[in-house]
């Protein structure tokens, strides 16, 4: 199993440059794009078989959920064929110039269809998907970007462009977090799956994106031919990108790591003892057995239709989904988006 799925992501490149040298660019970004948009049909229809959770939520909110499984589906595609490409390449490991370029190009440009289909839906549903000002902007640094990287075909800018890609290998993690919040936020392993979402983000972005620069200044290969204006302009865009894209992650990372300390901390077991024991000195039994008939009411209309708009939404302090009671809800109402949808 694990030799055939290593075989089908060598022979991934190698299909998608004899593609991408039939097709013109544009023709490739395109049809990509409408790819990804097409995996949204199939997600609806599993996700409705499949899982409970999807079948309770509102239509909005099922927008961003089927936004997260073809997210994950750009990572577990895209990333290790890329990965394999870029650090399998004995050629370049060796010294020599980077012989995978068209392939890398290739994939490069299913990936930049995968964001121009994402930017599509995130300004489709603006009103109602969380934080698109966050995802746009990250989406337009990764468009810009890519495209001029693909205008280019630096070798420097080429793996430069791949090794970012690479970061998307935290997205299922984040994902799967979220999927989880809806149902079994009370449980030991939505914690587990936080933890291991922070270790994974924290690992694939923050630690991994010095790494990716420090191993490819390595290579001095990538850079020994070009031009000192070739030069200037690769390090002008590539600083401010990077930057821009490295900035935004630190601060997705500390939401993350600063919810997780709340979620083990147990805070909110706190405040329910808290509210427990201040119920208990309440006097008038009808009152109690008014909110507790109030409470039953809720939780049944939830079961019949499944969670309203702002039943649930995310604490901006910490990443981590909370009820309506801990905070006030989002400003569109929704889910506020406190991690990438890629």
């Amino acid at each position: 199993m694990t030799g055939t799925l290593v075989s089908a992501l060598r022979a991934l490149p190698a299909a998608a440059a004899a593609v991408d040298a039939a097709l013109p660019t544009w023709a490739v970004v395109v049809g990509a794009a409408a790819g990804w948009a097409a995996a949204l049909s199939p997600s609806a229809v599993l996700s409705t078989r499949l899982s409970a959770s999807y079948r309770e939520l509102s239509p909005p909110v099922r927008v961003e959920w089927l936004s997260r499984v073809v997210s994950n589906l750009h990572a577990v595609i895209l990333t290790p064929a890329l990965a394999v490409t870029v650090f399998g390449d004995a050629a370049l490991a060796a010294g020599a110039p980077f012989s995978s370029g068209p392939a890398v190009h290739a994939l490069l440009k299913v990936g930049l269809g995968y964001f121009l289909y994402d930017a599509l839906l995130v300004s489709a549903y603006r009103r109602t998907i969380s934080a698109p000002g966050q995802t746009l902007f990250h989406h337009a640094l990764v468009l810009s970007s890519v495209s001029w990287v693909l205008y280019s075909k630096l070798p420097l800018a080429t793996v430069w462009a791949a090794l970012l890609f690479l970061t998307e290998a935290s997205t299922p993690f984040v994902n799967q977090r979220w999927f989880m919040a809806f149902r079994h936020r009370q449980s030991g392993a939505y914690k587990v799956t936080g933890l291991a979402m922070t270790l994974a983000f924290f690992v694939a972005r923050p630690l991994y994106i010095p790494f990716a620069c420090g191993w490819m200044l390595k290579h001095r290969v990538l850079y020994s031919g070009l031009t000192e204006y070739q030069l200037r302009v690769l390090l002008a865009i590539g600083v401010t990108v990077t930057v821009g894209l490295y900035g935004l992650n630190i601060y997705w990372f500390s939401l993350m790591a600063r919810g997780l300390v709340k979620a083990f901390r147990g805070s909110g077991g706190r405040a329910l003892a808290a509210a427990g024991k201040r119920s208990q000195v309440t006097t008038g039994g009808n009152a109690t057995s008014a909110a507790a008939g109030s409470l039953a009411g809720a939780v049944a209309n939830m079961r019949r239709h499944g969670p309203s708009p702002t039943s649930v939404t995310v604490n901006p302090d910490s990443a981590w989904i909370q009820k309506d009671g801990a905070l006030r809800p989002a400003a569109n109402g929704l889910l506020k988006r406190r991690q990438p949808v890629s």
